[in-house]
């Protein structure tokens, strides 16, 4: 089916394969996809004035957390999983915005208040207000250097 239709985005994530096809977004004004880095970077190449958001877990052992508490997937899917967003944190700073989602209603708030700026302000982006370095360095410590 990928190479059927067009896609704005598509990618293999672990085991599984991802994608927006060009249909679903066709003559909408503003678009919000949830993309992995790969799907990120190839509709930043085709749309210059993408603004782009890397949603970040708090540390690595939330994250582990997280995954293992879904109960969704396999040991190995999961060890995945891990070593991809380990190389994924890597891509940060290509991103408009950084937003940490420690606590989900913080997360949605700061999520809010980047869409409300990028939409009815003039501002230049990226912005330091949506990205903060301090913080993004103390979060990649955490994660395992040996995976990247």
């Amino acid at each position: 089916r990928r190479s059927k239709y067009g896609f704005l985005e598509s990618n293999e994530y672990g085991d599984d394969l991802y994608g927006t096809p060009v249909e679903e977004i066709k003559g909408k004004g503003v678009v919000i996809c949830e993309v992995d880095c790969n799907g990120a970077s190839q509709i930043r190449k085709k749309f210059h004035n993408t603004l782009s958001v890397f949603i970040l877990p708090p540390n690595y052992q939330e994250l582990e957390r997280r995954l293992y508490g879904r109960k969704k997937d396999s040991p190995a899917s999961i060890a995945r999983r891990l070593a991809i967003a380990t190389a994924e944190i890597q891509e940060v700073e290509k991103f408009t915005c950084w937003i940490v989602n420690a606590d989900l209603g913080v997360a949605a708030k700061d999520l809010w208040t980047f869409l409300i700026n990028a939409n009815l302000s003039r501002r230049k982006f990226p912005s330091p207000d949506f990205r903060d370095e301090v913080r993004l360095e103390a979060i990649r410590a955490t994660f395992p250097l040996a995976m990247v």
